[in-house]
Formats: C-alpha cells, sequence, structure tokens
C-alpha cells in the first residue's frame, strides 16, 4: 500500500511463482503480432511534437510500425484502429529478464493516440501477466485500446520474445481525454 498524506493511493497485489524458460502452449488464439522487422519500424524520440519530454523514452528503445505511429499532423480517419505495434528494448543494451516484462508492459505510449487522444493517460487499474521468462533481443510490443467512453479507455498490451513466444500481457482500465472533451 502506498500512502500519501495519510490517504492510500496505491494499492498491489502479487502472486509470484515459478516462471518457465520456455511456454508449454497448449493453446494460443492471440493474433500475431504483425508489425515489420525493427529496421523497418519507427524509433520514436524522447521529445514527442509540441516540445514535451518523455523521460521513459530515453530509457527505452521503442521502434513502431509506420502503419501506427501517434502524433500525425492531421485528424485520425474515423476508421482508424486505436492499435500501436511494434518492437522494445532497453536503449542501453541490456536483455530483457522477467521484471523487466512489467515496465515494457507499460512504456508504450496510449493506443488512443491514434483515435486522437492528448496528454497523459493515468492508469486506474491494471493486471500484469508475466507468461515465461524471455529470449534475450528485442520485444514485440502491441497495445491495443478496447473501449473508449466516458473518459476512460481498456487497453491491452501483449508482448512477444525475439523467439516469438509470448511472454508476458496486460489490461489496464485508465482516464483519457480528447481535445474536444469539454470536463
Amino acid at each position: 500500500m502506498l500512502s500519501q498524506r495519510g490517504i492510500d493511493v496505491v494499492e498491489a497485489t502479487y502472486v509470484l511463482g515459478e516462471l518457465p524458460v520456455q511456454p508449454a502452449v497448449r493453446y494460443d488464439a492471440t493474433p500475431p503480432l504483425g508489425a515489420p522487422e525493427p529496421a523497418a519500424c519507427v524509433r520514436l524520440p524522447s521529445q514527442i511534437p509540441g516540445g514535451v519530454r518523455v523521460g521513459v523514452m530515453e530509457v527505452t528503445e521503442l521502434r513502431l510500425d509506420p502503419a501506427t505511429v501517434p502524433f500525425a499532423e492531421t485528424a485520425p480517419a474515423g476508421d482508424t484502429r486505436a492499435e500501436l505495434r511494434g518492437w522494445s528494448r532497453f536503449a542501453d543494451g541490456r536483455e530483457p529478464d522477467p521484471l523487466a516484462l512489467l515496465y515494457f508492459n507499460d512504456a508504450i505510449p496510449p493506443a488512443t493516440f491514434m483515435i486522437g487522444s492528448t496528454g497523459w493517460v493515468p492508469t486506474l487499474q491494471m493486471s500484469a501477466y508475466v507468461r515465461s521468462r524471455p529470449a534475450p533481443g528485442w520485444l514485440g510490443i502491441r497495445m491495443t485500446a478496447n473501449l473508449v467512453a466516458d473518459g476512460m479507455v481498456d487497453e491491452s498490451c501483449v508482448l512477444w520474445d525475439s523467439a516469438g513466444h509470448v511472454v508476458a500481457q496486460a489490461t489496464q482500465l485508465a482516464r483519457l481525454r480528447f481535445p474536444d472533451d469539454h470536463t
């Protein structure tokens, strides 16, 4: 429990156990990543349009599929999918480990940037699942918004290791805003 001025502001519950080196998959309906190789993707800088510096991007190398790069100069088309996909790793070359998977599940811009949301998207609730130890190399990453309503979004994130195994997943409920919001 994390408290501030005597008020509980964060609560966390952990369930821990042994992680397999390689998952023993019996069934997997997870759609494939569908992103080009990292060299064909666009590296996001640590400073986004408008001059805002995003510190997490200074320690993370995030390369997005060119079809899912947010921050376009024009408004998104009505049929734009709220999804980001690509590749991520530590900027210093350190290999991912199970603890790093918790970080990478959340170290990506919100998928709602693709449909015009703006600014910080604070997490209200998050569940993360670390499935197995990641193989060395890039992590494939897909962040998808499922429902955007009443100033909130639920998103899901899937991480693949360089061997193509799903190694982590997360779901979260977050607040968000759009330029035309008047609340």
